[in-house]
């Protein structure tokens, strides 16, 4: 199983455009590039640039803010780890208050806002702290690198990539906010 995913992960890779993603910029310190796999947690100095989105209650919400250390997390309204992990995630980032952002964007081209809205709201109730979008485009997923539904993304405050992983415990995604900055 793990053998298909990484060889999953290898073909989507070198599927990827030539010249690199619009959303994506490689560190002018960073000398090699480096792919995420499902166990690969290191920082690959990537600096995401901003993007916006209208969450599922129509607000605009643009990722990474520029002010504070956040996490993209990347689901589909059928991903039942996803919605199992959500009210932990939550919990964990109400434990850094205003001092970190999250986003939770849905990759599945057949999502509707109102599908992920009703998959997470028995996970996360109204939570206004934990918004939820879908990529329209389809542009994110290959831009950050995503293969696979359940990718976490944590960035720093300038909106560089600090660590992935893949429906990772929630005790690695805090430990990398602190990491981060946003302790």
């Amino acid at each position: 199983m793990l053998a298909a995913l990484v060889t999953l992960v290898v073909v989507a890779t070198q599927r990827a455009p030539a010249g690199g993603s619009p959303l994506l910029k490689q560190d002018a310190t960073q000398q090699n590039s480096t792919s995420a796999t499902a166990d690969d947690t290191q920082a690959s100095s990537k600096s995401l640039r901003r993007f916006s989105l209208a969450d599922v209650d129509g607000r605009q919400v643009m990722r990474p803010s520029g002010r504070r250390p956040g996490v993209l997390v990347f689901t589909a309204s059928n991903c039942s780890p996803c919605i199992v992990q959500a009210p932990s995630l939550l919990a964990e980032m109400r434990k850094f208050g205003s001092r970190a952002e999250i986003l939770t964007v849905s990759i599945d081209p057949g999502d509707s806002s109102s599908a992920l809205r009703d998959a997470f709201k028995p996970a996360i109730g109204n939570a206004r702290n934990y918004p939820l979008a879908v990529d329209q485009s389809g542009q994110l997923a290959p831009a950050f690198g995503v293969t696979a539904t359940g990718t976490e993304i944590v960035y720093d405050r300038a909106g560089r990539e600090v660590w992935r992983g893949v429906s990772s415990p929630v005790s690695e995604i805090g430990a990398a906010l602190r990491k981060a900055g946003a302790a």
